[in-house]
């Protein structure tokens, strides 16, 4: 049996000069998607093929598709992405397929969907899927990938934790690749464009004089790593989809002395592994200047008046950018406020509110000046050993917030005041007594539109633990909230936390979307979307999956449009105390 596209099926023994064989194998069809797995449990990969929700799976590794001695399977569909992985831990590797932030994994390896499929929720649309070991427990946990973004599920809980790993490892357009590199068990990142590969040899997620770049691969083809010889380590491969190039001794040259007039055209020898440090991610501007320059350390003592010092330096000179030192903590005081029309490159650097600051109630952590870009950023507010409850990162008019973390702040995380044209987008919120992201405008029903906060657009992040409410839009419009994942917590300081909350009490909100969110709950007390009265108007709330809520969707204003939603709920699916409302195509359960 030839699987889909497939003229023939065979391997190559490479040279028998070498030591061990490179293998050529014919595996798969026009369209299909290369996986590997150990699929037998013998301690070695094997190939695979997936295409629109059907798995063909080489289970004796010989290379060759042989009906009922390999593995066929319906798992998934059009439009989603194969991955692979041990998730129970008993040492063969199980399918699974992610769309949009959503797993669903064959825990026990029964091939098909049942009541045993775990499901779980991790990432957003946008985002690339990656599994591995990352802390050498022998079961194979879940994560995503964007540009040079990693997040890790560390600890296999399958949700965004206090325990989810952060790395910035990569470049835009590069594909994630994962692997024991240096064989001590636990999964490492790396990344891989047209045959040039960069890989986090000593696990630690940054680049350094450890990360190691290897050349191996066709231009066009998908990397597809694995410990093909079972000797504790990953070794190289690549497929266009029916080809694979498997480097079975680890040199970075592909040979297959004895194949030359069968090996396709595109198959070339690469040269041998060679060690640099990667490409820049993105060029910085030469008016940039480096905080290092200014005698910061980012060794987590104050530097509140040097960080200031350099700040209001560029914004005196017009520089663009402000790069910051890569993995450091600085320490601060005080409010720090960045100048309008400049990029702070981040770098992952972590912002840190000293222990007993005294700063005070309605004080910030950090103001992002207007028209300015924010990326690669932590900001931690320390509220465990703070006297009082400041608030944490503020956004000016035409900020844009994106890749950043802000966690442990008291009171308000991140916000806009009286801000239009802000994005933020693809950041992690997470461990607050109050609120997540909030949008405020001033004075009240009156002081539109002047006074709002307008055109805010709140999107891919991923929030959790958050006290009150994981994204609180007040006085705002013409805004949209949508991408989201949010995790409800257990009530910490609030009888009924929320996912979102329509809060108008003090003025409405106008012209609101809220779409495609993902918000999960505890079960009793919690409520995934939520409002306070009929000054919400030109409200859409559409297409968001809402999982075990005590109560789904509470309308209190009138003439909004609530459907496609699917709901799991303890108390109520959707509360209507409004008028003229289109309900429909909700599913609940």
């Amino acid at each position: 049996m030839l699987l889909p596209g497939v003229v023939s099926a065979y391997s190559v023994s490479s040279s028998t000069s070498q030591s061990v064989e490179d293998n050529l194998y014919y595996f798969g069809g026009n369209g299909n998607t290369p996986v590997r797995g150990d699929w037998n449990g013998d301690g070695k990969i094997e190939v695979g093929s997936f295409i629109k929700g059907v798995w063909y799976l080489d289970n004796n590794g010989d290379g060759a598709y042989t009906s009922g001695v390999d593995k066929t399977f319906n798992f998934g569909s059009t439009g989603f992405t194969p991955v692979v992985g041990d998730w129970n831990g008993n040492g063969k590797d199980k399918i699974g397929v992610y769309k949009d932030g959503a797993w669903y994994l064959d825990y026990l390896g029964e091939g098909a969907w049942t009541a045993k499929t775990k499901v779980c929720s991790f990432g957003s649309s946008g985002w690339k899927p990656v599994v591995g070991d990352w802390n050498n427990n022998g079961k194979t946990k879940i994560g995503v990938f964007k540009d040079k973004t990693w997040y890790l599920d560390y600890t296999g809980v399958g949700k965004w934790s206090s325990k989810t790993k952060t790395y910035y490892f990569g470049n835009s357009g590069w594909k994630p690749v994962l692997g024991d590199w240096n064989g001590d068990g636990r999964t490492k990142v790396g990344v891989y464009n047209n045959g040039i590969w960069y890989v986090d040899t000593n696990g630690d997620g940054i680049y350094n004089q450890e990360t190691e770049k290897k050349s191996f691969g066709v231009r066009g083809w998908t990397p597809v790593v694995g410990d093909w010889d079972g000797n504790g380590r990953t070794e190289l491969a690549v497929s266009n989809g029916y080809i694979w190039n498997i480097d079975m001794n680890g040199d970075g040259v592909f040979y297959v002395s004895s194949a030359v007039d069968k090996k396709p055209a595109a198959t070339q020898t690469i040269s041998p592994t060679q060690t640099s440090k990667p490409e820049v991610i993105s060029s910085i501007p030469s008016s940039a200047i480096y905080l290092t320059d200014f005698g910061i350390k980012g060794d987590g003592s104050d530097e509140t008046a040097k960080l200031q010092s350099a700040l209001d330096y560029a914004g005196a000179h017009s520089s663009k950018a402000v790069v910051f030192p890569a993995d450091k903590t600085i320490g601060i005081s005080r409010t720090i406020e960045s100048p309008a029309y400049v990029e702070l490159i981040g770098n992952g650097c972590t912002i840190k509110l000293i222990a007993h600051s005294g700063m005070a109630y309605g004080d910030s952590l950090f103001i992002v000046g207007a028209h300015s870009y924010v990326h690669h950023m932590k900001f931690n507010g320390n509220m465990d050993n703070q006297d009082d409850t400041p608030n944490g990162v503020y956004l000016l008019t035409d900020s844009r917030f994106e890749n950043n973390e802000v966690f442990k702040v008291s009171a308000y995380m991140l916000g806009t005041y009286k801000g239009d044209n802000i994005i933020i987008n693809n950041n992690i919120i997470h461990d607050t007594r109050q609120y997540g992201i909030a949008t405020s405008g001033e004075g009240g029903v009156a002081a539109w539109p002047n006074d709002y906060s307008n055109n805010i657009t709140i999107t891919n992040n991923i929030i959790y633990n958050c006290g009150q409410v994981g994204i609180k839009i007040r006085q705002t419009s013409n805004s949209l909230v949508k991408g989201n994942i949010i995790t409800v917590p257990t009530s910490l300081d609030d009888d009924a936390p929320a996912g979102i909350r329509l809060y108008t009490f003090d003025g409405g909100n106008k012209g609101i979307t809220i779409t495609n969110n993902q918000i999960s709950g505890p079960g009793d007390g919690s409520r995934a979307i939520t409002s306070d009265n009929s000054l919400n108007t030109g409200i859409k709330i559409i297409n968001n999956i809402i999982t075990n809520s005590n109560e789904g969707i509470i309308i209190n204003f009138n003439s909004a449009e609530i459907t496609g939603n699917i709901i799991t709920y303890r108390s109520a699916c959707i509360v209507n105390r409004g008028s003229g409302n289109t309900i429909s195509g909700n599913s609940c359960n």
